[in-house]
């Protein structure tokens, strides 16, 4: 079951922003830390201001067009309006005066989410990739992925492997080191965090713009990337170019048709990443001249293994 956006903004303002302020003002001996952090000059309005931006960016679709976004900040600003009557009609030391003060600033609260998708538009990455994620994938390089013989079946010294959106290349280190492994990503922050004795190749670039000839390369792999790409189909049409024939193309992502699957894009949304998430059926699909080698599931997540088939297989099919 999908849960409306419109849901999901109420209960963002109805299980945040409303009792946030109330049970702060009511209950001063619990929050009396958070009293003391508001009691700063300017810093109330600004906590205000930023719940409402990061409701604007939780709430608004991608890709989005003007009538979504008009509908969007309506549904919003009408619920900002029930909140502060709300609060102005229950809320322990409130009044009208106050009321309209904390709406004027949610209205600047939406300019700024609707300034921050905007931006965000135009960045070819997520910024998390930058800031956290190394952080996170540094840790992480300390344990092999799942599936790794999947990964490693069928290589043979001077195989050259292409990782997209490898990033540190948690997942290349794991690969026989006679291999020629090559990660490609957009995120500068990625790149750096990987090991400085790392054996591979690190380029940056875009999935949809792969720097590479046809053909260059007998295997690509996707591991926990492709809901990361700004377009999908031009992605994975770059990733078949640059596939030799007879090549493989993995791509691991977590299942959104399995119960815990479902959560990892409200995970995702909920940090305010472009993610987009596609079923393994509808990625075999945007490959339709590929063979289905494996289909592998566990726990939420899929791995999807297809080959190029050779000129001579065109021929015979």
């Amino acid at each position: 079951m999908r849960i409306p956006r419109w849901l999901l903004a109420l209960l963002w303002m109805g299980f945040i922003l409303f009792p946030f302020e109330a049970w702060a003002q009511a209950r001063p001996q619990v929050w009396r830390a958070f009293l003391r952090v508001l009691a700063v000059p300017g810093m109330q309005a600004l906590l205000h201001v930023l719940l409402f931006a990061i409701a604007v960016a939780l709430v608004t679709p991608n890709p989005c067009p003007r009538r979504c976004r008009r509908r969007v900040f309506l549904g919003l600003l009408a619920l900002a309006v029930v909140q502060e009557a709300l609060q102005a009609r229950f809320g322990p030391f409130r009044g009208l005066a106050d009321a309209f003060r904390d709406l004027g600033l949610d209205l600047v609260g939406m300019a700024l989410g609707a300034a921050f998708l905007a931006w965000r538009r135009t960045s070819t990455h997520d910024f998390h990739f930058d800031i956290l994620v190394p952080q996170v994938y540094r840790l992480l390089h300390r344990r092999p992925p799942r599936g790794l013989d999947r990964l490693r079946e069928g290589l043979q010294p001077g195989m050259r492997v292409l990782d997209v959106g490898g990033g540190t290349g948690r997942v290349v280190q794991h690969l026989p080191p006679e291999v020629m492994a090559v990660v490609v990503d957009p995120s500068p922050g990625m790149l750096k965090a990987a090991p400085r004795e790392a054996h591979w190749h690190r380029v940056r670039g875009l999935a949809e713009h792969l720097p590479f000839p046809d053909a260059a390369f007998h295997r690509v792999i996707i591991v926990d990337a492709l809901h990361h790409f700004a377009n999908q189909e031009r992605g994975l049409k770059e990733v078949w170019r640059v596939l030799r024939p007879g090549g493989r193309v993995i791509i691991e992502e977590p299942d959104v048709e399995h119960p815990v699957g479902r959560w990892v894009p409200w995970f995702e949304r909920a940090l305010l990443m472009r993610s987009r998430f596609l079923p393994w059926h509808r990625i075999r699909d945007l490959f339709p001249e590929a063979r289905l080698v494996a289909l592998d599931t566990h726990f939420g997540f899929f791995r999807l293994v297809l080959e190029k088939p050779t000129p001579a297989e065109k021929r015979h099919a």
